[in-house]
């Protein structure tokens, strides 16, 4: 269990700068545990196109919601949910390719 912590917080280490801290400044009871906003941040660093494409299939929601009454709005905010979706998806496949070859780099050297 100790050893799974400090590797999943090596991990985050690794995405963030040589000289930002995931502490936050105050160390908290749980010392050097970063917190889940401390995660979201270095994912968002790691991967800066996902929280985009979440951002944006979030927005096309409440496009489509608020325009229920104008069927053909509606269905063009639903379209383009669709399309951030996908846009969210590859996203994500590239960012896992990303980091599963920069693991790899590093692990060799």
């Amino acid at each position: 269990m100790v050893e799974e912590s400090k590797s999943q917080s090596n991990d985050l280490q690794g995405l963030l700068g040589p000289d930002e801290d995931l502490s936050g400044g105050e160390q908290a009871p749980g010392v050097g545990t970063p917190t889940y906003m401390d995660k979201a941040i270095a994912f968002a660093r790691g991967n800066p196109f996902v929280p985009l494409g979440l951002g944006a299939t979030a927005l096309s929601l409440v496009g489509a919601t608020q325009n229920m009454r104008n069927p053909d709005r509606v269905h063009t905010m639903l379209r383009l949910r669709v399309w951030c979706q996908g846009f969210t998806v590859v996203a994500l496949l590239f960012g896992s390719q990303t980091w599963s070859a920069m693991q790899s780099a590093f692990s060799k050297s």
